[in-house]
C-alpha cells in the first residue's frame, strides 16, 4: 500500500486487524520505501485495547530509493489485544511516495489470529482486514508496481 504525495497535504492512517497477544516475545517486521520531497514522516504505533499506545517506529524525510526493512518488538501484555497503526504525512511536494509491504510477525505463536496476515501481508489481493481512517486527509492505496509520481 502507498501514499502518493501528488494528492492533498495532510496525513493518511491505516489500521491493522486486532490481534490477541499470546507471547511476550513478539516482533513485527515490515518493509518501507520513502523517497522524494514533501515527506515529513512515517510512524508506526502499537495500539492496545485499553487505549495504551507504544511508538514502534518513526522516520522523518526522504530515506532511500531502496526498500528498507524494520523490526519492532510488540509490547502489549499477553492476554490483551492490539493493532498496528501506520500514519504517513506529507507537505506540499508532488514528487514522493511512502510505501509499505511485507508485514509479518516473527512467529504465528506470537499472537492469536496472526495467521490473518497470511504469513506475510503484501496487499497483493486486497487490504485483508486493514481499515482506512475515515477522518484523515489521505487514503492509503493498494496497488502493485510503480506509482505515477517520480519515485
Amino acid at each position: 500500500v502507498f501514499v502518493d504525495t501528488s494528492g492533498p497535504t495532510g496525513k493518511g492512517v491505516i489500521y491493522s486487524p486486532w490481534f490477541a497477544a499470546t507471547n511476550s516475545k513478539c516482533t513485527v517486521h515490515f518493509s518501507y520505501h520513502m523517497a522524494g520531497s514533501g515527506l515529513p514522516s512515517l510512524s508506526v504505533v502499537e495500539e492496545g485495547d485499553t487505549g495504551a499506545t507504544f511508538s514502534l517506529f518513526t522516520v522523518v524525510g526522504s530515506q532511500s530509493t531502496a526498500w528498507l526493512n524494520i523490526s519492532a518488538s510488540i509490547r502489549t501484555p499477553v492476554g490483551s489485544t492490539f493493532r498496528l497503526v501506520f500514519t504517513a504525512t506529507h507537505a506540499t511536494s508532488f514528487t514522493g511516495d511512502i510505501t509499505l509491504d511485507g508485514i509479518y510477525f516473527d512467529s504465528q505463536k506470537c499472537c492469536e489470529f496472526c495467521s490473518f496476515l497470511k504469513a506475510t501481508e503484501t496487499f497483493e489481493t486486497g487490504l485483508t482486514g486493514w481499515v482506512q481512517d475515515k477522518t484523515d486527509d489521505i487514503d492509503w492505496t493498494r496497488d502493485n508496481g510503480g506509482t505515477t509520481s517520480f519515485f
